[in-house]
């Protein structure tokens, strides 16, 4: 990855329009190439110095920029959401990506073959389980506290209805969520998001009493990943405790309080801060209502963190481990007594069965194989 990424500050085009960036890669004036566009994260993402990765979609954005430029496409990239990219007409053969800005490339590209990134479950099924959780939320904490703020934003239906191909993030259970589509056909699945991980972990190395220790790693979006549920659940036990990690400040004030839930803000994965953390708890508490192959849970797992998930984190769970029957504090809780319930050994031992068998199913190199297999499938 380090190879590509020099290889590609040499190699490449950058056009400033409205303080937006439009990138050119494998531009040679004397061939003609296939033009593909990438709609995804901003193109300064490349150019980041900084060893702080804060989400492993850059390394898969990177893996696939890597796809296109390896098969000597001419690779432009547009962030996904920006209101100032230059967008071209008639000028791509593929346009991949999501969002507002790939929905108005395949508006001005007819004839190009469109891939979807579906990195959410399927419009339709998004939007009831936000609605729904959103609406437990008012009627609990307050009136109109909560709003609707993800679905919608990267993935519609009319995005859906104009594509050729939807190559659908996540396990068979967020397949299932797109079973209204009418094109069987342009459904693809099989790509797990690789998860970050820290090289220095060691599942054995764990702190004194981290069994009774839980986490919620997450991001924007905390009722939709069911933050109030997890501190819910903590409250009724005083003698446990529980880590939140990735919660804006917004998201945090409409939390319920309590004296044993810690807030120790955004945490770089592949930090010390990090690895004192994950030394700390047994588990990780996410009771999401719609996710496409989370990377919150993917994380924790390479990490050896028993789940106490939804099977709406579109994530396969290891061997011997189930879903929350269903979203309540109630079933939080009975999973909560069964980790505390077990020996500190057997929370080792399972702790490593975790992680080696999702290291292997969630790394970088299983991402790069199943993007490969699919796009060398979808681009002909």
């Amino acid at each position: 990855m380090k190879f590509f990424l020099k290889v590609l500050k040499k190699a490449l085009s950058v056009f400033s329009v409205n303080n937006s960036s439009y990138l050119i890669l494998n531009h040679i004036e004397s061939e003609k190439r296939e033009v593909v566009l990438v709609v995804y994260l901003t193109p300064n993402v490349l150019f980041s110095h900084t060893k702080k990765i804060n989400h492993s979609n850059r390394n898969d954005f990177l893996e696939i920029i890597n796809y296109f430029t390896q098969n000597d496409f001419e690779v432009h990239i547009v962030g996904c959401l920006d209101k100032n990219a230059d967008l071209k007409k008639d000028t791509y053969s593929y346009v991949f990506g999501l969002g507002d800005n790939y929905y108005k490339a395949l508006e001005l590209n007819p004839k190009a073959k469109k891939i979807l990134y579906c990195t959410e479950s399927s419009p339709n099924f998004s939007l009831a389980m936000e609605k729904k959780r959103v609406d437990s939320f008012n009627k609990t904490y307050g009136r109109n506290k909560a709003k609707l703020i993800r679905s919608g934003v990267y993935l519609t239906n009319e995005m859906l209805i104009k594509s050729d191909v939807a190559l659908i993030i996540g396990n068979e259970d967020v397949i299932k969520t797109y079973d209204y589509v009418e094109k069987d056909s342009k459904l693809i699945g099989g790509v797990y998001p690789s998860a970050l991980m820290n090289k220095s972990f060691i599942s054995s190395d764990v702190t004194h009493n981290f069994k009774n220790s839980f986490l919620w790693f997450g991001s924007t979006g905390a009722i939709h990943k069911g933050l109030h549920l997890a501190i819910e659940a903590i409250i009724k036990r005083p003698d446990l405790k529980l880590y939140i990690a990735g919660i804006n400040d917004s998201d945090k004030s409409l939390m319920p309080k309590s004296d044993n839930v810690i807030y120790v803000g955004r945490v770089d994965v592949g930090s010390e801060d990090f690895l004192q953390l994950i030394k700390s708890v047994s588990s990780f508490i996410l009771p999401s209502c719609s996710e496409a192959g989370s990377t919150a849970t993917t994380t924790c797992l390479c990490h050896g963190l028993i789940p106490i998930v939804t099977k709406e984190v579109g994530v396969d769970l290891p061997t011997g481990f189930s879903y929350l029957p269903n979203d309540s504090s109630c079933e939080i809780i009975k999973m909560i007594d069964d980790v505390t319930n077990y020996s500190n050994e057997d929370v080792v031992q399972m702790r490593d069965k975790i992680a080696v068998d999702s290291r292997v199913k969630y790394s970088i190199t299983a991402y790069r194989t199943n993007i490969k297999r699919i796009l060398d499938a979808v681009v002909q």
